[in-house]
């Protein structure tokens, strides 16, 4: 596995900082894997994070208030044929008042892609006002959870 930290600045002053958590995936077994050639070369920087908070799984039992149905389309699919990760935000997105974006309301966006999905799968986006008043997503098809996501709300 790795960690990949981003940051992007401005002006000098640091406007966005990405944390993300990859991991190799064997398209043979469907298990993770590892790199199949040598990586000792990589210069790491263990002591530098981008963001205050480390990578996490998300608490999938959070409630939900509304559901939305969607089927996974031709255009929604990446190179090995499963749904691109910026489709499962984009769906979230689309259920999400518009408000929140266009007015900066949104402070950080935690996000778990748990098992991959498929051209034609029916799924449905489930939302839930957390207690907290952050906005939580769940991908699910049928009773298996596939992606999850928490909009953290500005107070």
């Amino acid at each position: 596995m790795s960690i990949r930290n981003f940051e992007v600045y401005g002006e000098g002053h640091k406007m966005i900082g990405v944390s993300s958590l990859w991991a190799i995936f064997n398209m043979k077994t469907r298990r993770p894997g590892a790199l199949p050639f040598d990586t000792s070369y990589v210069e790491q920087f263990p002591e530098l994070h981008a963001t205050h908070i480390p990578n996490q799984r998300i608490d999938l039992n959070f409630p939900t208030q509304d559901i939305f149905p969607q089927k996974v389309q031709f255009s929604d699919l990446d190179i090995v044929n499963h749904v691109n990760n910026t489709k499962y935000l984009e769906w979230c997105l689309n259920h999400l008042d518009p408000r929140l974006i266009l007015e900066n309301k949104i402070k950080a966006i935690d996000v778990n892609f748990i098992k991959e999905l498929s051209l034609g799968e029916e799924i449905h986006i489930h939302r839930g006002v957390l207690e907290n008043g952050n906005i939580g997503f769940k991908i699910q098809k049928g009773e298996q959870i596939c992606f999850a996501c928490v909009f953290e709300i500005r107070g």
